[in-house]
């Protein structure tokens, strides 16, 4: 039995592995790296070919991304390159597979599920229902955005792990209910294994698989109590039960609890434009979107563009608030009482919610993401099908297949565009027009493939919706600067100053100011002025909410870097010097030390190679991502390397950095 599972399970996974390569290969082979993509991946390029142990390690625990660091979904990244820059074709590829072993895990889940249940209907069609199940699901259009977004390796690779939790957990809890007590105890070390390495794996993956315990007690309270001949529960198995997944569950809602910042609960941050308050109450309306589009499938989503979506402000602001908080709540009061007569609705409902408890709760993360609901959407389906295959037959099993088709041309068409970057963010740009993010990406888009009045035009557009945006603002002026139209993008200046002081909150305005600042010291075209540019950077500053710590840093890099540009070393040191106090960072000394070298100002630049070598022994307090061999390591290669440039250029030059 065992090796015929296997084998089902083997042939599963390469047919999945096919159908999920072919409806996303043109996205696949013509996909391209998008926003969080770089930061995270480009770690692989920090120690030129990642070939030594040594190397693999430090790579392993550089990671950026969450508390733990994703160390597994860096591991993954190595898969795919060593080197950075890369192509994105392999990372692309990978997720599919992964993604094609997801539905694999998801088709056997199912099967495990269905296939003890008392309902003989239920048993005896146990693997149709499960193949089309997982079916619908690989094929949902939803998931291009995952699939085809590098970085959501993360997201992909921690249901991994939870599925296969989940498989481990079923496959034990069926030796449980033996009359075998050998069986028995092999059942309870087998959940306990899935459920421990399920957990701790997908967290070092991404961290939402903490919903791993929370999840399987959902599986078990909502089916497996429902469907399955169970025995009386013995004391051993409830203590089990509640060490296993009770308790685990409860200390993830302790820990979700101990983030709500009770004084600041109603109050904005400079992090995000809502407050914690407002974000838990936006959240149902946008749980009931996601199973809109789920249910509901499209040809096409919005994708990586939500940072403008419009959030409640209170329970009858706006009044549909309080009704989408009241739907969510009935759902899941109903759900809880069906159990017994719809134990797989109730399963899909409540599998639903309790997937998305730490992303779509009290964290400020942003509101909406379509990844979220990969991972809390798997048993969707599975009623639907179940209802279709038991009570119509050949009828709902042919319903079933043509929905699997109709999912597979919607997927293919958007992965296609996905394989059209350009196309793809002119569509972004439209399908989000209140998105300043998706209007300036597409421009950027656009003025890179040489289309640049279509770019002014895009831009122009965007701000007649929005002409408080600062980003908006900002980036059309660069591109009038790139036009040649320079008179009009200095008196653009004073609109983007008032769209900085006055305008609406835009937390990724202030990212623009680095780019500017290094459009201007690489005597780019469409760089603005000094003026131009000293001018936002005080308006972004003297704005309370832009004045968020990694906000300062960017401001002070950027003044540092256009007085070091024009030669005024004391105000550059001066502005170099707050960022160091800023961040208490090594990286902002090597940094600072690269850009001085650069500039031809060995003496300053050996200063702030020194202070980073100082750093050293503070380990973390200094947030050293490697082995503080490699930067001593690295920081001697540096010094040998300034000297060798220093001799070279025949320069000399006074420290100014140092006595100030």
């Amino acid at each position: 039995m065992a090796q015929w599972r296997f084998f089902v399970a083997i042939l599963y996974s390469i047919v999945f592995i096919g159908i999920g390569i072919l409806i996303y290969s043109f996205g696949i082979s013509n996909g391209a790296f998008h926003f969080d993509d770089y930061p995270n991946l480009s770690a692989l390029g920090d120690f030129g070919k990642i070939n030594s142990l040594d190397d693999f390690f430090s790579y392993l625990f550089s990671g950026i991304a969450g508390p733990t660091g994703r160390p597994l979904s860096l591991l993954s990244f190595l898969i795919d390159a060593q080197t950075w820059p890369t192509d994105p074709k392999p990372f692309l590829r990978t997720n599919a597979i992964l993604h094609a072993i997801n539905a694999t895990l998801l088709a056997l889940a199912c099967w495990l599920l269905l296939k003890p249940a008392q309902d003989t209907r239920f048993a005896g069609q146990a693997l149709t229902i499960a193949t089309l199940t997982a079916l619908l699901w690989l094929l949902h259009p939803y998931w291009v955005s995952t699939v085809l977004y590098a970085v959501q390796r993360m997201a992909i690779l921690s249901a991994t792990f939870c599925l296969l939790g989940l498989v481990l957990y079923l496959q034990g809890r069926l030796l449980t209910i033996s009359d075998s007590p050998v069986k028995q105890r092999k059942g309870w070390w087998i959940t306990a294994i899935g459920i421990g390495a399920g957990t701790v794996l997908g967290v070092f993956s991404k961290e939402n698989a903490a919903v791993l315990p929370l999840l399987i007690l959902v599986v078990e309270f909502a089916a497996v109590r429902q469907l399955w001949k169970l025995r009386p529960s013995s004391w051993t198995e409830r203590s089990l039960l509640l060490t296993l997944l009770v308790l685990p569950s409860l200390a993830l809602l302790l820990y979700l609890t101990h983030h709500i910042d009770v004084e600041s609960f109603f109050v904005q941050g400079h992090t995000r434009p809502f407050s914690m308050y407002e974000r838990l109450i936006t959240q149902p309306g946008i749980l009931l979107e996601y199973l809109g589009d789920l249910l509901i499938p499209k040809p096409g989503y919005a994708g990586l563009f939500q940072e403008n979506y419009p959030f409640a402000h209170g329970l009858l602001s706006p009044p549909i608030t309080i009704f989408q908080i009241l739907i969510v709540l009935g759902l899941i009061f109903a759900a809880f009482f069906w159990r017994r007569h719809q134990p797989l609705l109730a399963l899909a409902i409540l599998f639903f919610f309790a997937g998305h408890i730490i992303e779509s709760s009290i964290l400020m993360l942003e509101l909406k993401f379509e990844h979220r609901s990969y991972l809390p959407s798997i048993f969707l389906f599975l009623p639907i099908i179940t209802a279709l295959v038991v009570r119509l037959h050949l009828i709902g099993l042919f319903a079933g297949v043509s929905l699997a088709f109709i999912f597979a041309s919607m997927t293919f068409s958007h992965a296609s565009l996905w394989g059209r970057p350009l196309e793809l963010s002119y569509y972004w740009a439209h399908k989000n027009p209140d998105s300043y993010r998706a209007q300036v990406v597409a421009a950027g888009a656009l003025a890179k493939a040489q289309h640049l009045p279509l770019a002014l035009s895009l831009l122009e557009d965007a701000l007649n919706r929005h002409p408080d945006s600062p980003a908006l603002q900002l980036s059309y002026m660069s591109y009038l600067n790139s036009a040649g139209r320079h008179e009009e993008s200095d008196l653009q200046v004073k609109h983007a100053i008032a769209a900085i002081k006055n305008g609406p909150l835009d937390i990724h305005a202030p990212d623009i100011i680095e780019p500017l600042a290094d459009a201007y010291a690489d005597n780019k075209p469409w760089a603005l002025s000094r003026a131009s540019n000293l001018a936002v950077i005080d308006a972004f500053q003297q704005r309370e909410a832009y004045a968020d710590r990694l906000d300062l840093q960017s401001y002070a890099y950027a003044r540092g870097l256009i007085e070091l540009h024009d030669g005024n070393m004391e105000d550059s040191c001066r502005a170099f010097g707050q960022m160091q106090a800023l961040t208490g960072n090594i990286g902002t000394d090597l940094l600072i030390f690269a850009l001085m070298a650069s500039h031809e100002r060995y003496a300053d630049a050996r200063y702030f190679l020194e202070s980073a070598k100082a750093k050293i022994p503070l380990g973390a307090q200094a947030k050293l991502r490697f082995p503080p061999t490699w930067y001593e390591d690295e920081i001697a290669r540096l010094e040998q390397t300034l000297n060798e440039d220093q001799a070279r250029a025949g320069v000399t030059s006074a420290a100014v950095c140092r006595n100030l």
